[in-house]
């Protein structure tokens, strides 16, 4: 069952802590400027503003503060928008994948799209059927 607990890890990083959706942001909503950088075979699905709190942060094998870290406010908390991309039509073996702005120590700054757009994709390790 789904906790909101969350392990973002790769060969040089390990962020831990939990997060929520706080919202939805209808895709009306959302700037061209953000949108730019969806690649011609993914769409958009949906598009969410989050809330996390790290509980521990660790790069280049070093534990980070919130103060170390630069983009968490009191408590280690942040605030970003995540949109979640499937391929167009029936394209085998194509994985979908998901766009973050640059988080941000407030919700003012962490959901803004305009100045703050969503940034290339990655790759997900989830399907959307499996979420």
């Amino acid at each position: 069952e789904p906790d909101g607990s969350f392990r973002n890890y790769g060969p040089d990083h390990e962020m831990v802590g939990q997060a929520t959706v706080a919202g939805v942001v209808p895709f009306r909503d959302i700037p061209g400027s953000s949108l730019e950088g969806v690649p011609e075979d993914m769409q958009v699905r949906c598009c969410m503003k989050v809330d996390r709190w790290y509980t521990r942060t660790v790069i280049d094998g070093e534990e980070l503060s919130p103060e170390d870290l630069g983009f968490v406010g009191p408590g280690y908390q942040c605030f970003s928008v995540h949109a979640w991309l499937e391929p167009v039509g029936d394209i085998a073996g194509r994985d979908g994948a998901f766009m973050e702005n640059r988080p941000g120590p407030t919700m003012e700054m962490g959901w803004e799209l305009v100045e703050n757009a969503l940034a290339e994709p990655w790759a997900r390790s989830l399907k959307w059927h499996d979420l």
